[in-house]
């Protein structure tokens, strides 16, 4: 799915809404989405020293089967 289609459709938060502003600078959907994973892992690094954990664990069974390596990202609250 092309996610720059897709994206005019929803609202967003105001950190992927940062994100998305970034993405004329990546001609390529794949070269944006690498840059999503990159920000996303920057920040759950960042977030550490606020005492607050994310986890990127991989997609369930269905995903993988699909050939896909994108990642699920969980955030568990206490």
């Amino acid at each position: 799915m092309d996610v720059r289609k897709n994206v005019m459709k929803k609202q967003h938060g105001e950190l992927m809404g940062h994100l998305l502003r970034s993405q004329g600078r990546y001609p390529r959907e794949d070269e944006f989405r690498a840059f999503l994973r990159e920000s996303v892992r920057a920040l759950a690094r960042d977030l550490k020293a606020f005492d607050i954990e994310l986890a990127l664990v991989p997609e369930p069974k269905a995903g993988q089967a699909a050939g896909t390596d994108q990642k699920v990202l969980k955030i568990g609250c206490e």
